[in-house]
């Protein structure tokens, strides 16, 4: 069963760990709308990492709004395919 794996993004310590855990085929990033130079470069480093085995997208989202984070995460969840599972990851921001 595909597994997407939607999660926020700061550092790639806990993405890296949560892809080879739960055996990850989809990535969703959740990146601030203003996003900073690190934020960039983590972004690039999954890119460069994963990008030929793992489909990654990207989801702008404002940086403290939970609300708005919240929707944008259900908005993804309804547009994936019910037939995988899903893990959210929210300890990177």
């Amino acid at each position: 069963m595909p597994k997407t794996l939607i999660t926020t993004i700061y550092s790639v310590d806990s993405i890296i760990l949560a892809i080879t855990k739960f055996s990850i085929e989809r990535l969703v990033l959740l990146v601030s709308e203003e996003s900073d130079k690190s934020q960039q470069e983590s972004i690039k480093k999954i890119k460069d990492t994963y990008s030929r085995a793992l489909e990654i997208t990207e989801q702008k989202i404002p940086l403290y709004d939970v609300t708005q984070i919240a929707e944008k995460c259900v908005k993804i969840i309804d547009s994936l395919p019910l037939n995988e599972k899903h893990v959210v990851n929210i300890t990177p921001a």
